[in-house]
């Protein structure tokens, strides 16, 4: 997406947001997408629950320019008290869209068979998971945030297609 954003002629940067926060500024030309790589090669996912309104505040104080900001994350329902807040602190000048990833074990399942009781509530178990979860989802798109959900290997072009959407769309 780094790499398409600097294409079209915006600047691309990085924050992270887990145990450890890093921060590189949007910036244009072409050593912005070896500058990105540089600075996030090493960085690997955590199993911590995320400060979102801590993220969106130090955003909000770092970027002062109204850029696009792209979240990826797992959203799930018990995350909705931390993260509308969050996505409506830096909306007011900043423009949000959030990359939720989902887990390929849960199209799996709907997509498996039911045999047994146990299948039935593994399915049924699963199905009430995916329905909090857009419940959150629609309260996000709700809030202005344009959202994406969906596989890992369906990342990249999911991203770069709704960026685009937003770049013809001319609210950049």
């Amino acid at each position: 997406l780094s790499y398409i954003a600097l294409r079209h002629g915006d600047a691309a940067g990085v924050m992270t947001m887990g145990a450890e926060r890093n921060f590189l500024p949007p910036r244009k030309g072409a050593d912005a997408v070896n500058g990105i790589l540089n600075h996030v090669y090493d960085i690997q996912p955590e199993r911590i629950e995320v400060d979102y309104i801590s993220a969106a505040t130090d955003l909000a104080v770092r970027q002062r320019r109204r850029p696009l900001v792209v979240m990826l994350t797992n959203v799930r329902a018990e995350d909705t008290d931390q993260l509308l807040p969050a996505v409506r602190l830096p909306s007011h000048k900043h423009l949000v869209m959030i990359a939720s990833l989902r887990e390929r074990a849960l199209d799996d399942t709907l997509a498996s068979p039911i045999r047994n009781h146990t299948d039935a509530l593994t399915y049924a178990a699963t199905q009430q998971y995916l329905d909090s979860r857009r419940e959150t989802h629609k309260l996000l798109a709700a809030s202005g945030v344009h959202f994406e959900d969906c596989l890992c290997d369906e990342l990249p072009a999911a991203i770069t297609n709704r960026y685009l959407a937003i770049k013809r769309a001319g609210l950049l």
